[in-house]
């Protein structure tokens, strides 16, 4: 039995096996891989619907080459918003009461 797969097909599911690539790869450089299942996360992200997209689904956008670059594009402003977060926060020290008091009060006096 053979099962013919169309040319969109194709497109679609090495879309998908690349973007699974894609994410495999940003959680090895990201943190702990280990237990995360990626295939699963993918499947799930991209049924959901994204303000990017104007509220579609990337599944919408993985069956042309030009949808599945804006898919990724997404995918990679996500990590490095979420690698910005955390420069963002790494630089801020946690400041006591006292120190907010006394700036707040500054010239107040």
């Amino acid at each position: 039995m053979s099962i013919a797969i169309t040319k969109d097909d194709s497109i679609q599911l090495l879309g998908k096996a690349q973007l699974i690539g894609r994410v495999q790869q940003m959680v090895a450089e990201s943190g702990d891989p280990e237990g995360f299942d990626v295939a699963a996360w993918v499947a799930q992200w991209l049924e959901t619907p994204l303000p990017a997209l104007g509220g579609e689904t990337p599944e919408k956008f993985m069956g042309t080459a030009g949808g599945q670059a804006i898919v990724t594009t997404i995918l990679a402003r996500m990590q490095w918003g979420v690698l910005l977060l955390i420069a963002i926060l790494a630089t801020c020290q946690p400041q006591t009461s006292r120190q907010v008091d006394n700036e707040a009060y500054d010239g107040v006096y």
